[in-house]
Formats: structure tokens, sequence, C-alpha cells
């Protein structure tokens, strides 16, 4: 049962991210990392509206899953955290000889992977640089200042719950790509 009930998490989800132009970078066991901007060129905007969105929508299909396993026995509730970031990545194709991820790696990366640790469960958690590019688009809560893993200053976060976001279509802004 766990491994046809991450295999349907993990199809809908890539669904998800390739529905919104992002890119699948890598499973990691239940995690995913996706990113926006490469190879097709998007700004920053775009890549931090499509991000929210994508995870909004990620969020409110989890939803709808934990109530289809719900009902075929699953005896808990599932809910994912997101880290969404803006920041410095170095993006290509990593690996070995007879093995590689068109990925990326970066500062960005390691700030994504430790808002996601950060965020409670069923919620996002985004930095500034995503929030300033979409405040006017998603109703985030209080900035909130976190001391994160790996960083020397405190970071400025902000939380979006899904339940608050009940439009998870909203238009691509102006400047998309």
């Amino acid at each position: 049962m766990i491994t046809a009930i991450l295999n349907e998490y993990l199809s809908e989800m890539a669904l998800l991210i390739k529905n919104y132009n992002g890119v699948l970078g890598h499973f990691l066991g239940d995690g995913i990392l996706a990113f926006f901007g490469a190879p097709e060129q998007m700004s920053m905007r775009g890549q931090a509206f499509n991000a929210v969105a994508m995870g909004l929508a990620m969020q409110h299909r989890m939803k709808k899953l934990g109530i289809k396993w719900r009902n075929e026995g699953l005896d808990h509730s599932i809910e994912i955290r997101m880290g969404i970031a803006q920041d410095f990545v170095t993006v290509g194709n990593f690996g070995s000889e007879t093995y590689m991820d068109y990925t990326v790696i970066g500062s960005g990366v390691n700030l994504a992977s430790r808002l996601e640790n950060s965020a409670r469960p069923g919620k996002i958690l985004v930095n500034y640089a995503v929030y300033s590019q979409t405040r006017d688009d998603f109703p985030y809560e209080q900035l909130q200042e976190k001391q994160i893993k790996g960083f020397a200053r405190p970071v400025k976060v902000y939380e979006l719950d899904p339940e608050q976001a009940t439009d998870i279509h909203p238009p691509k802004p102006p400047d998309y790509h």
C-alpha cells in the first residue's frame, strides 16, 4: 500500500510541476525538488508566481488524495510542507558518467529545503524574494524572522495557508516570460 500511495502522490505532483511550467529536479524519498526559469527563460516574477501557484495546487491536490486514501483504508492523515525560495542557484547536468540529473544546486536550494523543514504541516513558507514578487497575488500571513541553519542572519519568511487561498489558478502575471 505504501508504494502505491507514494507513486500516486509523486505522479500527481510531477504533473502539477509540468502544468505550472516547472522542472522536476528530482525526487528525494517523498520530497520533491522543482525549479523554474530553466531551460526556458522566465522572469523572476513568473518564477515566483508559478512556484507559489503550483504549491497551492499541490496542497489542494494533496487534501483530495488524503480523502481518497482514507476512504481506501489508510488509517491516518498525510499532510505536506513546502518551502519556496528565490536565491542563487546553478542549473545543469550533475552526476557521473553513467547517471546524470538535470537539476539545480546552491544556496537557493538549501534555503528552500530549510524552509520546508520549518513549515507547519499543510502550509507553505516562502522567503522575502518570493513574497516581494507575489504579495499582491496571494494572502500571506505576517512577516516572521527565523534563524535558519546554514544562514548567518535570520531569514524573513512569510507563511501561506492554502485554506486562505481559494483561487489556485490566478491569471499569469503580465511579464510571465
